[in-house]
């Protein structure tokens, strides 16, 4: 579906982001250690701070580390916990709406979320149509008796009437 693309888009921008931030900083950790070395400072302190440039580069490698994971979660999060029962929800519909009609069947409820609620809805929904089409169905077969019913006493009037109209003719 389109949003799992997109969501996969995120996901691509979020590694290429990542690794050019890491790429930065170590090209920039590289250009102050060359600056430092040329301007001739104590060797002692030259060590601490490119230990902590080190330092700075080893949280920046794991901050890209940890906001890789988090949108790596967020990525299987909105696919799975969002979008399947979405798609789940519009491909049951469509199965309704391009098919014969079967309205016999609920959809998932598979979240505990706004997408349950919106399932739930729709099944309720689905269960009043399915019970207007039986109340259709059942004055239909109440309709159809009474005319059966009705013309049979039309048809056992019009014998009486016919018999009646009849005996007087063969009585004279």
């Amino acid at each position: 579906s389109s949003t799992s693309r997109g969501l996969g888009d995120v996901y691509k921008r979020q590694v290429l982001v990542s690794g050019l931030l890491v790429w930065v900083a170590l090209s920039l950790r590289a250009d102050i250690v060359q600056l430092l070395h040329g301007a001739q400072l104590d060797p002692a302190l030259l060590k601490q701070v490119e230990g902590k440039l080190d330092t700075l580069g080893t949280a920046l490698a794991f901050s890209a580390i940890f906001t890789l994971c988090m949108v790596s979660f967020m990525v299987w999060y909105f696919r799975h916990l969002i979008v399947r029962p979405v798609d789940n929800m519009t491909r049951a519909l469509e199965e309704i709406a391009s098919g014969e009609g079967d309205l016999s069947r609920d959809l998932p409820l598979l979240t505990h979320d706004e997408i349950r609620t919106l399932a739930s809805t729709c099944n309720r929904f689905l269960a009043k149509q399915r019970e207007i089409i039986s109340n259709v169905q059942a004055l239909t077969v109440q309709i159809a008796v009474e005319s059966a019913r009705s013309l049979k006493n039309i048809s056992d009037s019009s014998d009486l009437s016919l018999i009646h109209i009849s005996e007087p003719t063969r009585r004279r």
